[in-house]
C-alpha cells in the first residue's frame, strides 16, 4: 500500500470531488458533512491484479481540505511484488491535485 497526504487551501475547493471524478472516472463516492471518500478500482493486466485507489477529503474549513491518497492491492505472487503500480497510481493522483492547485491558484502542501 502507498499513501500520501496533502493540504489544499483556497476559494472554491468544494469542487474537488467533481474534478477528481471527471479526471479519474471514479467508481464510488461517499459524502457526509465534512468528509468525502472517493474510490476507484481497476484491473491491470501487467500485474494481473486489481488496484484500489482511495481519496479521502476532510474539509477542515470552508477553504481548507486535508487529502489522503491511498493506493493498494496491486500485488502479485508470494512476495507481493507490485511492479510499482501502487506508487504510480498514488503519484498520478498527487500530480493531478498539484497541477489543479496551480491552475486554480490554491495552495498545496504535503502533510507529514
Amino acid at each position: 500500500m502507498q499513501t500520501a497526504k496533502l493540504i489544499i487551501e483556497g476559494r472554491g475547493i468544494e469542487e474537488l470531488p467533481a474534478l477528481i471524478k471527471e479526471k479519474f472516472k471514479t467508481d464510488y463516492q461517499f459524502t457526509s458533512k465534512e468528509v468525502t471518500v472517493i474510490m476507484k478500482e481497476k484491473f491491470y493486466l501487467r500485474i494481473n491484479s486489481n488496484l484500489l485507489s482511495v481519496i479521502i477529503l476532510n474539509y477542515t474549513s470552508k477553504n481548507s481540505c486535508e487529502i489522503e491518497v491511498i493506493a493498494g492491492g496491486g500485488k502479485q505472487g508470494l512476495i507481493s511484488f507490485n511492479w510499482g503500480a501502487e506508487g504510480n497510481m498514488r503519484d498520478q493522483i498527487i500530480d493531478f491535485l498539484k497541477e489543479l492547485c496551480s491552475s486554480k491558484r490554491w495552495s498545496c502542501n504535503e502533510a507529514i
